[in-house]
């Protein structure tokens, strides 16, 4: 399988997703959670990169969040939006523009019930998908 196309490129938000993916990836299969502030400090400790505001981690996660989604589409395999994983340090939730990604997956794989049009980031600090 070839790189998705999200992931393609020489901008900085693109070969910084590329090195998320994978922090990402074992994130998921252990369970964990990362916050911007730790992406942030494991990048620099790694000689990844410098320093940057969490805000600036945005576009490689939505970069992230793409890659799911072509990769499920190549592959007919159910992808959960690994984007996810990136969350606020406080609130201990994805940014607003994760809401795309989550409600795109759930869409495709769970009904909102009763979640209705409310925001999925709200219904996630309630714990209604915690098991995402």
């Amino acid at each position: 399988m070839a790189l998705p196309e999200a992931l393609c490129g020489n901008s900085w938000s693109k070969e910084i997703a590329r090195r998320i993916f994978p922090l990402l990836v074992w994130c998921a299969q252990h369970g964990k959670k990362i916050t911007y502030g730790q992406l942030d400090t494991e990048l620099q400790r790694r000689g990844w990169g410098h320093h940057v505001h969490a805000t600036a981690y945005s576009h490689p996660a939505g970069a992230i969040g793409n890659a799911c989604i072509e990769i499920e589409k190549e592959t007919g395999e159910k992808i959960p939006p690994l984007n996810a994983l990136i969350v606020n340090a406080e609130t201990g939730v994805p940014g607003n523009g994760c809401d795309y990604y989550l409600t795109t997956y759930l869409d495709k794989n769970r009904s909102l019930g009763s979640l209705g049009n409310k925001s999925i980031k709200a219904q996630k600090r309630k714990g209604h998908l915690s098991k995402i």
